[in-house]
């Protein structure tokens, strides 16, 4: 039981710091807006496609 209070509060923390860092990240401006979810399915898709090319490029 007490190990998974203290996973549970380690949890926490790493949700809390998460959360912080993204505040920070909109109030810094460095964010976007997407209009439906189509449009961030697109992004998100030539994203990965950039990650993976670039990955395999890596492995050459």
């Amino acid at each position: 039981m007490e190990y998974r209070k203290e996973e549970d509060e380690l949890r926490l923390a790493a949700l809390r710091e998460a959360a912080q860092a993204g505040i920070a990240d909109i109030e810094a401006g460095r964010s976007r807006v997407f209009e439906s979810g189509a449009e961030l399915q697109e992004y998100l898709s030539v994203l990965a496609a950039e990650v993976l090319e670039s990955g395999a490029r890596s492995a050459d």
